[in-house]
């Protein structure tokens, strides 16, 4: 089952604190500031005052592949998430399509499309052949 990043439209502290904890359980090679996705201008306003960016957390985990194409499947209360819309990454190489452990809980489909928009990513209609619980696809 993948490894769920809740609520992820708030930069809560559990939500901040549930990023560093992930941080130090995995053996990335990045900085924190890197992981939970801020410039070192939002880490170091945060280290000094404990105010968070003003929006959301984009953990490494959840952000764009620098060697494949990152696609986000925007699921409607899947089986395994049946409370949230679902952002699930899935990295496409030559051949390969592989999803990532990790996934994006929402309590709306607004706040869920808005994420995707912070990305920068660019909205696709579903395909007809696809699961009933797709919405669509951010690339």
């Amino acid at each position: 089952m993948p490894n769920p990043v809740r609520d992820h439209d708030d930069c809560s502290k559990e939500a901040i604190a549930e990023s560093i904890d992930a941080w130090h359980a995995s053996d990335s090679a990045l900085e924190l500031h890197e992981w939970l996705g801020w410039a070192w201008e939002e880490y170091a306003h945060w280290v000094k005052t404990s105010e968070a960016p003003k929006r959301p957390i984009t953990s490494h985990a959840l952000q764009p592949s620098r060697e494949r194409l990152t696609q986000y499947v925007l699921y409607d209360h899947p089986n395994d998430h049946p409370d949230f819309f679902v952002v699930r990454p899935f990295d496409v190489g030559p051949g390969t399509v592989v999803a990532r452990k990790t996934c994006a809980l929402f309590r709306s489909l607004d706040k869920a499309r808005a994420w995707c928009v912070q990305l920068g990513l660019a909205r696709m209609d579903r395909s007809p052949g696809d699961d009933p619980k797709i919405i669509e696809v951010w690339t």
